[in-house]
């Protein structure tokens, strides 16, 4: 009877452990402002360097920083479309030729775990960590697993809370069935390297996700 009392209080106890970590865990917004939230995918081939980049980035990240070994879960959209390379005939080709945006309109990932953080974060001090995920370009999804950083920041308005996260990764478009015209081979690289940095913030925007 006693060990059974005893299982019991220790059940008791982990269940109210773990309810008290998925509380404290808060949910953050991304809302693709465009001074703080970018997205930059960059070729480097051989006859052509060629940047695009866009601000329409949105989405939410479920994270406790007060415990960073409690699971964390996200997704981010990036409307495919917005991205542009400062030429608008390379951008309308890149929309229509590679990317196929109209079939496929969005760039997404798909958060699945993080690692390598201290067991809390502290204020104003940035992480470095490994996150790990799906990623979604050209209507085809892979795991992915990247170098990121995170810092924790007071947010703007009373009682919120602001990550500012950065990550970096590559990517071959060949895995993703997107196509390389014969004439684009030598201008337009095989891998391609992709920025990312925004801030999150417990502070929820007017955008739809």
């Amino acid at each position: 009877m006693k060990n059974s009392t005893t299982i019991l209080i220790l059940a008791a106890a982990t269940f109210l452990l773990t309810t008290t970590s998925m509380v404290r865990a808060a949910t953050y917004y991304i809302s693709g402002a465009p001074e703080s939230d970018s997205v930059v995918f960059a070729s480097d081939a051989k006859l052509e360097f060629i940047e695009g980049k866009t601000n329409s980035i949105v989405g939410l990240i479920t994270f406790d920083p007060a415990n960073t070994q409690s699971p964390a879960s996200g997704r981010l959209r990036v409307d495919a479309a917005s991205l542009k390379t400062g030429i608008e005939l390379r951008d309308e080709h890149m929309r229509e030729r590679h990317l196929h945006t109209a079939q496929f309109p969005y760039i997404e990932f798909a958060l699945k775990s993080v690692t390598g953080l201290p067991p809390q974060l502290a204020v104003a001090t940035t992480d470095s960590l490994l996150i790990t995920g799906d990623f979604t370009v050209h209507g085809k999804t892979l795991p992915i697993t990247a170098p990121a950083t995170v810092e924790l920041l007071p947010g703007k308005i009373e009682n919120s809370q602001d990550m500012i996260v950065t990550a970096s990764f590559e990517i071959k478009l060949d895995d993703y069935g997107v196509p390389r015209p014969k004439m684009l081979l030598l201008k337009l690289a095989e891998t391609i390297k992709i920025r990312v940095r925004f801030v999150a913030s417990t502070t929820k925007p007017v955008v739809s996700f």
